[in-house]
């Protein structure tokens, strides 16, 4: 029997694809003729037809994914990305890593390196480079910011009415194990997908969920909806990786899972700096960010990592608080054009740029946009507006 690839034709040999395919393997469905369409050893599946088994497939067809992005186009990072600067693995220079959720717009492409696809994607922080759009080692990389779908990432969502017991993913298919179970009311937020289970059974959309003590897991849209009594979107006030201090008076305490009257891992002081990790969960009206100081505690006797869930409320950008309205400031060392715009945005109108050693007075702010915090600024010279607060230092 031949599979469906991208270029060339695979062979069902004893279960196994071979042949000359240069791209994913998207076997044809198995119908009911008295051939293994999907090469899984099982003909006609026992007479259930109509699905596909092969293993080699993650659901995704090539006209699905990897060429479904057009020029000018919004997408978002699905899984792990990283920002090349030619169509990789073509001798191209490795870049900086794209953080899961981050945004860019399609300004190039597609370029065929064998398999799969590849785009050029100018990101929401201004860099741009070569990234794919397809699937590899379990990791989406590159889907649509818009979809076919009343839900969307960063919706709230809960476990619908009358479900008991739901399992929950490592990967969006049914015929996976369960990682955990959840029942109607269990609460989470979307935070990548849609995946279209096009080649599995059951013919679902699949969300990754960030589900509140659980973790991030896959589940099909026929078993939540969205979340009335929460937010309409995910908080953006950190973003992962970012260092954040605590605020507050006395010990703050880090909890195993995102509620008040859980375990405590460890406590730590007002002003203590950690970085975050992963996305934000929403509980009893409030949003937890899970934080790492990046020390050992002992815990029930053993000595563990001291990462754990902290309310929103509690956590602040040191940036953010460094400077105040009249500070002298000059740009920080290694640092060109600088932008300076209208507005605090990356995609405001454009001033000009200053270099390292370029001085200013702080005007205004700060104000968190787009997942930086931005001071106005009057420079040397006349020009005023607004930058972003990780490229400034004061000026001693």
């Amino acid at each position: 029997d031949l599979g469906e690839c991208v270029k060339g034709n695979e062979t069902c040999i004893n279960g196994n694809w071979s042949g000359s395919c240069y791209g994913g393997i998207s076997p044809i469905n198995e119908i009911c003729d008295g051939k293994d369409n999907d090469c899984d050893l099982a003909i006609d599946e026992g007479n259930v037809c109509g699905s596909s088994q092969n293993n080699f497939s993650w659901g995704f067809t090539y006209n699905n994914i990897r060429t479904s992005f057009s020029m000018g186009e919004n997408v978002y990072v699905a899984g792990y990305a990283r920002n090349y600067s030619t169509p990789a693995p073509a001798g191209g220079f490795p870049g900086a890593v794209i953080n899961l959720l981050r945004q860019g717009q399609i300004v190039g492409g597609p370029n065929y390196y064998a398999d799969p696809s590849w785009w050029k994607i100018r990101w929401d922080d201004g860099l741009v480079g070569w990234s794919h759009g397809g699937y590899s080692w379990g990791s989406v990389f590159l889907e649509k910011i818009s979809g076919g779908s009343s839900l969307s990432v960063g919706d709230s969502i809960k476990v619908k009415e009358g479900i008991s017991g739901l399992g929950v993913r490592p990967i969006p298919s049914e015929s996976f194990t369960a990682l955990g179970s959840k029942s109607d009311g269990g609460g989470g937020v979307i935070i990548a997908g849609p995946d279209k289970d096009l080649l599995r059974s059951g013919y679902y959309i699949w969300w990754k969920v960030n589900f509140i003590g659980l973790g991030e897991t896959w589940i099909s849209e026929d078993k939540i909806g969205k979340a009335n009594d929460m937010p309409s979107a995910v908080s953006t006030k950190f973003v992962g990786g970012k260092n954040v201090a605590l605020t507050g008076q006395g010990d703050i305490s880090l909890r195993m899972i995102p509620f008040s009257e859980t375990i405590i891992i460890g406590t730590k002081n007002k002003d203590d700096i950690g970085f975050i990790v992963g996305s934000p969960l929403y509980l009893n009206s409030e949003w937890w960010w899970r934080v790492n100081f990046n020390e050992n505690v002992s815990f029930f006797g053993e000595q563990v990592e001291l990462l754990g869930w902290v309310k929103e409320s509690s956590l602040f950008v040191p940036l953010a608080v460094n400077f105040t309205v009249g500070d002298r400031i000059r740009v920080k060392n290694a640092t060109q054009n600088l932008a300076i715009r209208e507005t605090p945005s990356l995609s405001a109108t454009w001033y000009g740029g200053k270099n390292t050693g370029a001085m200013g007075n702080i005007t205004g702010g700060p104000e968190f946009n787009e997942h930086y915090y931005w001071w106005k600024i009057r420079w040397d010279g006349g020009l005023e507006g607004w930058s972003v607060a990780d490229y400034i230092e004061f000026y001693d």
